[in-house]
């Protein structure tokens, strides 16, 4: 495949990756394939270019004509080649974006977060009006599982690979030999992702739909949201020179994917389960490489770099905590206090189940196994002991280039990446509510009660503190009016008589994790959202399940 001319940048650039990919199509399909594909590229450029009937109708008929293995290729290579014409676009917006960046001298890039703050401050608002807006700003960005995007997480990886060498041709001063070998490595990129398969041969499962949203964070978002803070702290300390800012950690993410249940069954309790272990260990993961090269990186000795109280406190207890760890640091790091309390820290973010405390309800091999850190809140008060040390007693500026995007990564991401949001359609609710309150004896007919008694029971039944998660028999005829019936059952055995896999026992499995997840990492739990709700019953229905 040939390029578009060699004037400028970008077409140089599609220039270069559509000769390497002409190059790879007659290595591996052979030179019949290759003329085809640019027979076919020729007369459809002959229709654009002139709306020729004669050369849309040959193009037909060609199309027309091929067999299943010869069009498979051909489908193929247009395919590759619009995925790196796109990739070459997307780096010529960051060519532009630079070189606009490089020409403003002083002056603030426009559409930028510097012109936007420059912007307020010249049209009179003062630091205090900066600061309050600040305390109010809040942004989220959810993830779903869109069912335009197939792309693989292995063609995603290749794209990239592929984009960051078209960067490296522009950002280095390259040695020839030095040029030939990046070409090359272009070229086994570019042959690699050829001979990939674009789509899997079977139907993408949902773990594989968290997978892919969690590619983003760990490919580009754990990196972009600190660089984000830092435009926004450097962009206030130009506008507002002198002044001081807090700015909070107004940046979140949530995800649909995983915990979306409504009109889909094969989101159970357990892909949930699995979906809040995937986000967490990603985080996990994360941070515990960032202290690790924090490790390597502050090597201050105790003699020149002293510790405050508080993280010498810390290191204490940690020591007395991990005695095995804190005999091996001593050899190890002897009078580097710090890394010595990174060390420990990078321990707890890796032991599961300490043992100070007892496995989950599911025992040792539990699917949300209890961490050393409750949540991203208690991550971040250890780190944040590290780096009030660093500002106080040794650099600042080692607080701002090597502790401070990963506080902020905390901030944003804590240990859970991406809050979960739960979905289910109102009318599951209403089933699953109808169902236990009849196994319970308590109302046969909820399905068909008018909506006022609807609302009087739940009422009475969220007010008693009757849900089912304990005792359903506290509720007795005279509480529950004429709309419900005497029981004598708590929920065990009503459930007992429910199939196992029943919406009603499926549902309770779920709120019971929601419970536990809120109580061990508030922070992983987005919000849950009703689909269809109409009427106060189908918000108290939930109140109500939720117990």
């Amino acid at each position: 495949m040939k390029g578009t001319g060699m004037g400028d940048p970008l077409s140089q650039d599609i220039h270069l990756l559509g000769n390497l990919l002409g190059q790879i199509l007659r290595e591996q399909e052979g030179k019949p394939v290759f003329d085809l594909e640019e027979r076919i590229r020729t007369l459809a450029k002959e229709w654009r270019a002139s709306t020729s009937t004669t050369a849309f109708g040959t193009l037909a008929e060609l199309c027309e004509g091929l067999e299943v293995e010869t069009a498979l290729p051909i489908l193929k290579a247009f395919t590759t080649y619009f995925h790196l014409v796109n990739l070459a676009e997307e780096h010529q917006r960051v060519r532009v974006l630079r070189t606009r960046e490089k020409g403003a001298g002083a002056s603030p890039l426009a559409h930028s977060i510097a012109e936007a703050i420059h912007a307020l401050s010249a049209q009179g608002m003062l630091a205090e009006g900066m600061q309050e807006l600040l305390n109010r700003l809040s942004i989220e960005m959810v993830f779903t599982a869109h069912p335009t995007q197939s792309k693989r997480r292995t063609i995603l990886e290749k794209l990239r690979a592929i984009s960051t060498a078209l960067y490296r041709f522009d950002t280095q001063d390259l040695l020839p030999r030095e040029r030939d070998r990046l070409l090359a490595d272009l070229r086994a990129h570019i042959t690699l992702l050829w001979l990939t398969d674009e789509v899997r041969e079977r139907r993408p499962t949902l773990f594989d739909e968290v997978r892919n949203g969690l590619w983003y964070f760990s490919e580009t978002l754990f990196d972009v949201a600190p660089e984000i803070y830092h435009s926004l702290h450097q962009a206030l300390a130009q506008a507002y020179p002198g002044r001081p800012f807090h700015v909070p950690a107004f940046l979140r993410f949530g995800s649909w994917i995983g915990g979306d249940r409504d009109g889909n069954p094969y989101v159970t309790a357990e892909v949930t389960a699995e979906t809040f272990r995937l986000h967490r260990d990603l985080a996990r993961q994360h941070h515990g490489q960032t202290v690790l090269w924090l490790i390597g990186e502050l090597s201050l000795s105790g003699g020149r770099a002293r510790l405050t109280p508080a993280l010498q406190q810390f290191v204490s207890g940690q020591r007395a905590r991990y005695p095995d760890l804190a005999q091996a640091l001593e050899r190890r790091n002897l009078d580097e206090p710090y890394r010595q309390a990174l060390s420990f820290i990078a321990h707890r973010l890796g032991e599961q189940t300490p043992p100070e405390r007892p496995p989950g309800p599911g025992g040792p091999d539990d699917p949300w196994p209890r961490l050393a850190y409750d949540g991203g809140l208690e991550l971040l008060a250890d780190l944040n002991r590290v780096a009030e040390s660093l500002q106080r007693t040794s650099s600042p500026v080692l607080v701002e280039e090597r502790l401070a995007p990963l506080l902020r990564q905390v901030e944003t991401f804590g240990l859970h990446t991406a809050a979960l949001d739960i979905r289910q359609h109102s009318a599951e609710h209403e089933a699953v509510v109808s169902e236990l309150l009849s196994a319970a004896g308590i109302a046969s007919n909820y399905a068909v009660l008018p909506e006022p008694d609807r609302v009087t029971l739940l009422n009475q039944l969220l007010e008693t503190g009757t849900f089912p998660s304990n005792d359903l028999s506290t509720l007795s005829d005279a509480s529950a009016g004429p709309s419900a019936e005497a029981s004598a059952e708590s929920l065990s055995p009503a459930l007992e008589r429910i199939e196992g896999t029943s919406l009603a026992v499926e549902t309770m499995d779920l709120f019971q994790l929601l419970r536990r997840v809120c109580d061990e990492d508030p922070q992983a739990l987005g919000c849950y959202l009703i689909s269809m709700a109409r009427q106060p019953s189908d918000v108290m229905e939930v109140l109500w399940l939720a117990g």
